[in-house]
This record gives C-alpha cells, structure tokens and sequence, in this order.
C-alpha cells in the first residue's frame, strides 16, 4: 500500500484534515434555509406558575431536582427580579 501523495507543504493530509474540522456534519444557515432551520428548532417550554409555586418546586417538579432552579431562574430573568418572588400566572420558560 502506498502513501497518499502530498503537496509540498501539506504536513496534516487530508484525513487529518478532515477529522479537525470543528464545522464538520453542521447545517450551514443559509438565507435560503433559515426558515426551514428556524421552523425545526423546538418549540421552548412553557410554564405557567401557579398559587404556591416557587422556583425550586417547579424545578423539582419538572426536572426531578430541585437545584435546577438556577436554569429556570436564568432563563427568565428579564421577568423575574428576584427568584424568590414569582407570581401566579407568570408564564416562564423551562429550558431543556
């Protein structure tokens, strides 16, 4: 078997190449195909807080541990000013 040739100066070849290319199996976005990637994309959960909820029982309750607070907390801090006073019927949104 013989070796692939080379160009001068190629040190990496092709398969070495190949294997570092970090946008390697990636969905180029294109202006023809946003919609079609924007249309895939998962619809964002919704939670709708009821009398009694607070951040680390909805997280327990969704997520099975009540620490991933944090998650819902940061995902809608521009609703939420302080974790600790959510309100019934804030509609928040539950990352995956």
């Amino acid at each position: 078997m013989t070796p692939e040739k080379q160009e001068p100066g190629d040190v990496l070849g092709d398969a070495t190449r190949d294997a570092l290319d970090p946008l390697e199996g990636m969905q180029q976005l294109t202006l023809e195909n946003v919609q079609e990637v924007a249309d895939a994309a998962p619809e964002p959960r919704i939670y709708v807080v009821q009398r009694g909820d607070y951040l680390e029982k909805i997280a327990k309750e969704l997520y099975g541990d009540w620490q991933r607070w944090k998650d819902i907390y940061e995902a809608n801090r521009d609703q939420i000013k302080d974790p600790n006073l959510i309100q019934p019927g804030q509609e928040l949104r539950i990352p995956e």
